[in-house]
């Protein structure tokens, strides 16, 4: 079992995420075009070995709304 120091940086990191769909779409982009943009950057950094997730977890589900306000998504260790 992981310690708890390890636990909250995988957490940490996870959540550090989160801010990948934060910024505005450039302009023309379709929401679609966004998420798969989104889908893209955070497989890339949870498949990054330097982080804390070690590339050791996966996108499994991610909720975008329609005016870019809030991203919601899921991860699993793989």
């Amino acid at each position: 079992m992981a310690s708890d120091s390890a636990i909250a940086q995988v957490t940490m990191t996870l959540d550090a995420l989160a801010a990948t769909g934060n910024t505005p779409r450039p302009s023309g982009e379709t929401l679609e075009q966004q998420t798969n943009r989104i889908i893209t950057g955070i497989n890339a950094q949870l498949h990054g070995p330097t982080l804390a997730t070690q590339g050791e977890w996966e996108l499994v589900w991610l909720a975008l709304s329609e005016a870019n306000a809030n991203m919601a998504y899921l991860a699993q260790r793989a």
